[in-house]
């Protein structure tokens, strides 16, 4: 199953799903009648992606997730429950304690696991951003303005200071970067 598949797959509980794609993504899409809108976008970049979904969305809640980002079927399901009840203000941030990536965004937090400090380093209760958030579409829109933000943890952060976040434990999510992280998340998630 190709990645967005199995993202699409996922984000079946949602109530509209677009997808930020290459032409070759979209002709994919329509071959196999998904249910997705897509917006066919050569981007340079992902905040380049975000800012362009951001565009094209309607106020009120938006969940995003990087098509490499695996997580189970179950934790992405509870994602999209909680974002759709989470209080008015209140982003999300999808968060791991499993960590293969070269360079991550360490999530600090509170024993109730509301975000303190995104950073390059951990601390005690290391827990990791996994590519999948929920957020605020006006909100969002104000924290992504500046136009020198080029990565998603910059606008994170900036997304940060605008009001309060919580982390989700989505349990094991997988970075997928290469064909032997598929491997793995396939095999992990397959026992």
């Amino acid at each position: 199953e190709p990645l967005i598949g199995r993202l699409l797959r996922q984000m079946g509980a949602a109530t509209e799903v677009t997808v930020i794609a290459t032409a070759a993504v979209a002709d994919w899409l329509g071959a196999c009648d998904a249910y997705a809108r897509a917006i066919v976008v050569d981007s340079p970049s992902p905040v380049a992606s975000l800012r362009r979904a951001l565009d094209e969305a309607a106020p009120g809640m938006l969940v995003v997730a990087t098509a490499d980002a695996v997580c189970s079927d179950s934790a992405m399901t509870a994602f999209i429950a909680e974002a759709a009840a989470a209080p008015d203000g209140v982003s999300l941030t999808g968060v791991t304690r499993y960590c293969d990536d070269e360079r991550p965004l360490y999530v600090h937090t509170d024993p109730d696991m509301y975000v303190a400090a995104l950073a390059d380093e951990p601390d005690e209760r290391a827990c990791v951003s996994a590519g999948i958030y929920a957020f605020d579409v006006d909100t969002a829109r104000r924290a992504i303005a500046e136009p020198s933000l080029t990565r998603l943890r910059d606008f994170q952060r900036r997304l940060l200071a605008t009001g309060p976040m919580r982390a989700v434990d989505l349990g094991r999510v997988y970075d997928i970067d290469r064909p032997a992280d598929l491997d793995a998340a396939n095999r992990y998630f397959a026992s």
